[in-house]
């Protein structure tokens, strides 16, 4: 538990909730906070901690002179970057920011990730190897921003290279949505609010871990169009299998996000003229949160080109971590594919 100290000198009003912020006209404060005879705002409950320094301290919380420190206001167990929850596994985390500090701060490279004031708590993340991890705030009573850098967790500027996400902005939500790839090792993940202007306090953090690499779907509307080679093996390796094809192949993945309460039916296939004319023998499935959604091999004569392309369909809901993987449809099979993505 952090102590805190009631100090300072009259002021004018600040909208933050933090305590030790100078009280509004008539001794208003925000939250659940009460303004002490300094004219700071402080959290009720508190005891006399001993020697007087500041007689006017503590008159309006518990009479006798002396020095108050507050014994009821209690950070976040994660509110310093050294005790930063894991949260590898994924899952739904919840935190009350009202006694929490401002430790971090967006990096000085002039992205805009957040201003000075917010509150924020701090996770760690670790993998073995390079995986894509998907993290929202939706839930959240305040303008939150999302953090992600490589390397364990510190206070202070976010070093240069940091991943920021300001807004799920695709899903009108000043709430934050991130989704990218992680790489080995540890790394940080600050949640933080925008400034210190916010004033709600409960955070709700939803985060799923990708179980691999692959490539972003920016963003999961009209027709969009891939092409590469799964099995460049210098840049992809057998991950997965679909319950339609397990032929210890590589393959790739690509994943999307939707936003809360939306509903994506989907198209995905390698039924074109560039993955025709390989000859490549495809498979294709998809999974979301609660497993696999679709898994074909071979559209048989449903695609005219020949009998070795495929295409799956599949609904994906709300705010989650979506893929699509090519794969093949039969051992020891390589080519150039292209992946037509179709998002109503």
């Amino acid at each position: 538990m952090r102590l805190l100290f009631l100090v300072g000198l009259a002021g004018c009003y600040s909208p933050t909730v933090h305590p030790g912020a100078p009280c509004g006209s008539g001794g208003a404060c925000p939250g659940n906070l009460v303004c002490a005879a300094d004219q700071t705002c402080q959290p009720p409950g508190g005891v006399d901690a001993g020697p007087d320094s500041s007689p006017l301290a503590d008159a309006a919380i518990d009479g006798p002179p002396g020095i108050d420190a507050c014994t009821t206001c209690i950070a976040p167990a994660n509110d310093l970057p050294g005790d930063a929850i894991d949260i590898s596994a994924g899952g739904d985390f919840t935190a009350d920011l009202t006694y929490a500090h401002d430790d971090a701060s967006k990096p000085g490279t002039g992205q805009f990730c957040g201003n000075a004031g917010g509150l924020d708590v701090f996770y760690t993340i670790h993998v073995d190897a390079d995986e894509v991890y998907y993290i929202d705030t939706f839930g959240s009573d305040f303008d939150t921003v999302i953090r992600v850098f490589h390397g364990a967790c510190t206070g202070g500027a976010a070093p240069n290279g940091t991943s920021c996400r300001n807004d799920a902005n695709a899903c009108s939500s000043v709430q934050t949505q991130f989704a990218g790839t992680l790489s080995a090792g540890d790394n940080c993940v600050v949640i933080d609010g925008l400034d210190g202007t916010q004033t709600g306090r409960s955070l709700m953090v939803h985060v799923e871990a990708g179980g691999r690499e692959g490539t972003r779907v920016a963003s999961p509307s009209g027709t969009q169009t891939f092409s590469g080679t799964p099995f460049d093996t210098a840049n992809d390796s057998n991950v997965e299998a679909g319950s339609c094809a397990n032929y210890g192949s590589p393959d790739h993945g690509f994943y999307f996000t939707p936003c809360p309460g939306q509903t994506v039916n989907v198209t995905a296939t390698t039924c074109n003229a560039t993955t025709a004319a390989s000859p490549w023998d495809t498979a294709l499935y998809a999974h979301g949160p609660n497993g696999e959604l679709d898994c074909t091999d071979d559209d048989g004569t449903a695609c005219a080109l020949n009998g070795g392309l495929s295409t799956i369909s599949f609904t994906a809901r709300n705010a989650h971590l979506y893929w699509v993987v090519v794969d093949a449809g039969s051992p020891n099979t390589s080519g150039a594919y292209e992946l037509d993505l179709t998002f109503n």
